[in-house]
Formats: structure tokens, C-alpha cells, sequence
């Protein structure tokens, strides 16, 4: 697992300070997937670790505010149809 590197890429390791597209990504997940009423900028900041930890209690995993593997493969991440439909929430988990 390596640092977020600017590339749209959810199979990373971030955490408070990280920027970028990956962590936006990740706060359209815990806006939608998990309800959290938080900014989609970019910026990991104080809203985006409280959310994760959040989404981390929701799914039983370690609520660290870290993102890594475990986040990956267990947060629920929105699902779209191929015509760009929403379809609903899932996770990796594989």
C-alpha cells in the first residue's frame, strides 16, 4: 500500500493532510454511501476523518480516521450502471 499519488485511485493509503483526487473520491463515498454531510474538495481535513470514522464504526472495521486496505476493501463505494445510472452502494470486499 503506497501514498496517494494524485491518480484516481481508491487503493491507496491516506490520511489527515492528504489532497487530491483520491481523497475526493473518498468523501463522495461518505457523502453518499454513508450519509456524512461533508465537502467534496479535496482536502482530508478534520470533516473528512470524522466521516471515515464514522463509515469505520458502521462497517466494524478499526475507526482510526486512516484510510488504507482494510477501507478499501470493506467501505461501501457508489455503484453506477453503465449508462452512468446510480445504482446504489457496495463494497470490494474481495
Amino acid at each position: 500500500m503506497t501514498p496517494y499519488n494524485g491518480v484516481n485511485n481508491v487503493r491507496c493509503w491516506m490520511d489527515y493532510g492528504s489532497t487530491g483526487n483520491g481523497v475526493r473520491i473518498l468523501q463522495l463515498a461518505l457523502q453518499s454511501c454513508y450519509g456524512r454531510s461533508i465537502a467534496v474538495d479535496g482536502d482530508f481535513g478534520p470533516a473528512t476523518r470524522d466521516a471515515l470514522k464514522y463509515a469505520q464504526r458502521q462497517e466494524g472495521i478499526t475507526a482510526d480516521g486512516l484510510y488504507g486496505e482494510e477501507g478499501f476493501k470493506n467501505l461501501k463505494w457508489p455503484r453506477y450502471l453503465q449508462d452512468g445510472t446510480r445504482n446504489g452502494c457496495a463494497s470490494y470486499n474481495f
